[in-house]
């Protein structure tokens, strides 16, 4: 007998759970979310939220449905969802390669970002993905971020209300403002020198 739906959504929950105290805790794991700086980085904590997200709902499917219903829940992943989930990798990637163009830049200019390890306190990481690598509060990473939690608490609440309908449909206006969010973000990067 599968297990109801409330318990197969708390076992992917510790699952998930597990998973991020791993990468908030385990310094080899925060790689996944901090840069080279040591700063936790907004673009590669979009990825991982967004991962994680998707992974519990089809371990919780899974674990419901004995196996049976992933195929089907995996069927559900529509464009949106390749939006939600490649626009925050693209920012990723593109974040790093510009960084790594700015660092070549930098050593020549004024100030060079040095490698460090990833912050392990995990309320001191999470205000970094508010702010510039000086520090200081940006409206860019935030308005990136803030979007991208919206749209991720869209998508647990409206799953939880009705875990049998599978993935939820996400409002295409959300999906927008996490693109625009994330060509924002990119078009800051862009103008750091360092």
């Amino acid at each position: 007998m599968n297990p109801n739906w409330d318990n197969a959504e708390l076992i992917a929950l510790v699952g998930v759970a597990a998973i991020w105290c791993g990468i908030v805790w385990w310094q080899p794991a925060q790689t996944l979310v901090a840069g080279v700086d040591g700063r936790w980085s907004t673009s590669k904590t979009a990825v991982a939220l967004w991962t994680t997200a998707v992974l519990w709902a089809f371990t919780a499917t899974l674990i419901h449905e004995g196996g049976s219903g992933l195929s089907s829940a995996a069927n559900e992943l529509n464009d949106q969802y390749f939006a939600v989930l490649g626009i925050p990798v693209a920012a990723a990637v593109a974040a790093k390669g510009i960084t790594l163009r700015n660092i070549e830049k930098s050593a020549a200019i004024k100030k060079k970002k040095t490698p460090a390890d990833p912050e392990s306190n995990p309320v001191a990481g999470f205000a970094q993905l508010f702010s510039n690598d000086d520090g200081n509060a940006d409206l860019l990473d935030a308005q990136y971020f803030v979007f991208n939690l919206l749209l991720l608490a869209f998508f647990v609440v409206v799953f939880l209300g009705n875990e049998t309908a599978g993935l939820p449909h996400l409002p295409s206006n959300l999906v927008a403002l996490t693109g625009i969010g994330s060509a924002g973000y990119l078009a800051k990067k862009t103008q750091e020198t360092g």
